[in-house]
């Protein structure tokens, strides 16, 4: 009966050294998950960062293309409005010219209908 209980002993020591074990293999594999857990957070964080960036980058290269853009179009604009103002200048000047010449031309045309008529 004593026999029995201390091979029931012995048993009972050998299971607890075995339970310890086990719990140091899982203490290592816990470290190894919050090794793994921390790899995983650097990686998402360099990532996210990388991201974070490209898309500032990205931003960065449309605002500079906005802007172009926006010149661009203002520059159309001024020389499309330089070139409308020189036209409608020069419009008025040919049609001055004109006018001026007609009533001159009238003018002398009148004044040699008169000088003929006078005659």
């Amino acid at each position: 009966m004593a026999h029995v209980h201390h091979v029931h002993r012995v048993h009972h020591v050998h299971r607890v050294h075995h339970v310890h074990r086990v719990h140091r293999v899982h203490h290592v594999h816990r470290i190894t998950y919050i090794v793994y857990i921390t790899y995983i957070v650097y990686i998402a964080y360099i990532a996210y960062i990388a991201y974070i960036m490209y898309i500032a980058y990205i931003m960065y290269i449309a605002y500079i293309m906005y802007i172009a853009y926006i010149m661009y179009i203002a520059y159309i604009m001024y020389i499309a409005y330089i070139a409308y103002i020189t036209y409608i200048t020069y419009i008025m000047y040919i049609t001055y010219i004109t006018y001026i010449v007609g009533v001159c031309t009238k003018t002398s045309y009148g004044f040699v209908e008169a000088t003929l008529q006078h005659m």
